[in-house]
């Protein structure tokens, strides 16, 4: 079942089709078919996609096992959430080039992954 899995998933899915859209879009408008031709906006873009596609299949799957094991609602909404917007963020600060916001990105997403991971081995218990 995992009903808060499956929407996380969703929502986490979207962004990636954002994140996509958006390399794809400036590959077009640059007619740079491979790596970034030296473009600082395309290489951010490429940097956010890729960045998510290093963070999220992992946090997904520790994610489901922790609502698979039963973890409490609340409490993995708040982590998704908190994921979640980690990701926009991250993703904003990379593809526009905004320090500040990549690094509240990378620290809300470390701590989301604390906090799972944590929920997983008090699961366990």
């Amino acid at each position: 079942m995992l009903p808060i899995t499956t929407w996380l998933t969703v929502l986490l899915g979207l962004l990636f089709f954002i994140l996509t859209a958006r390399v794809i879009l400036q590959r077009m408008n640059k007619r740079i078919a491979f790596d970034h031709g030296e473009d600082k906006a395309l290489r951010g873009a490429i940097r956010a996609h890729m960045n998510w596609v290093e963070q999220a299949p992992f946090f997904l799957i520790a994610f489901a096992l922790a609502e698979y094991r039963g973890v409490w609602a609340w409490w993995l909404v708040l982590i998704g959430v908190l994921f979640l917007f980690g990701r926009v963020v991250n993703g904003l600060g990379m593809s526009q080039g905004i320090h500040n916001a990549r690094v509240v990105g990378t620290v809300t997403n470390l701590i989301s992954l604390i906090l799972i991971l944590g929920t997983l081995i008090f699961s366990l218990i």
